[in-house]
């Protein structure tokens, strides 16, 4: 929150969470915040006026200078970096053997495409999803949750927008958006649903991790839901311009 300068506020036309106060509670740290304003909307109540004061907002962010923000050293990953993470992420999922080949082969070929990977990075919340969205009649007043503030790939913040929830107001928060920030690089949408299928990569590696067998079975079950739909349809590749695609996990 510290890293969120006067600055930085001036220029977003929405409220962000401001450190009121800290205090010690035995072996803790307790912050205070000022309250935000709005409500967290419902994906079904999000109307396109809301969607394009959606995409205004993300836009607003990914404007911010990132040298204000690396000031407060917050992270800063490159796209190397990007394209590292996943990488790695596709290689355990990989080392499980509970990985479908033809998603395998799907993610590889994305972390191997260079021209995925040319962005610049920006100022990204990094946990974007509709409910740190807080909202009042049709506008953005308030965003929260900004613990993971940071310097990195802009996709990332876009990425809830390709889940099957946000299919009905996702194209209105991406045309707003691209209308708001017109340099955004023509292939955020295909990693920011690469980011969104590496989610379910994640769920099975906790599985594993924290020896849980009902997440292992859930990821396993969503990976495999995620082949059917996928498998064997180019089409769907991330590679290739897919913004407008039906979500691989959508009925």
């Amino acid at each position: 929150m510290r890293a969120l300068s006067e600055g930085l506020r001036s220029r977003l036309s929405f409220r962000v969470p401001r450190l009121a106060g800290t205090t010690e509670v035995g072996n803790h740290t307790l912050s205070v915040c000022e309250y935000l304003p709005g409500q967290a909307p419902a994906a079904h109540k999000v109307s396109p006026i809301l969607a394009a004061s959606i995409g205004t907002a993300l836009a607003q962010i990914h404007s911010l200078p990132t040298s204000s923000v690396q000031d407060y050293d917050r992270p800063a990953e490159s796209a190397i970096d990007s394209l590292r993470e996943c990488a790695g992420i596709v290689d355990r999922a990989a080392a499980t053997g509970l990985l479908p080949q033809a998603l395998l082969r799907r993610w590889e070929t994305a972390c191997e495409d260079a021209g995925l990977w040319q962005f610049e990075p920006t100022v990204i919340h990094a946990l974007m999803q509709l409910g740190h969205l807080l909202v009042d009649n049709d506008s953005v007043v308030a965003i929260d949750q900004w613990r993971d503030f940071r310097v990195g790939d802009p996709a990332k913040d876009l990425a809830w927008l390709t889940t099957p929830s946000s299919g009905p107001f996702a194209n209105a928060v991406l045309t707003s958006y691209r209308s708001a920030r017109p340099g955004a690089d023509r292939w955020a949408m295909q990693r920011a649903r690469f980011y969104a299928e590496l989610d379910v990569a994640k769920w099975l590696l906790h599985g594993i991790d924290v020896a849980n067998d009902t997440i292992t079975e859930d990821a396993t079950a969503m990976l495999s839901a995620l082949h059917d739909r996928v498998s064997g349809d180019m089409d769907q590749a991330l590679t290739q311009p897919i913004s407008q695609a039906k979500h691989p996990l959508e009925n």
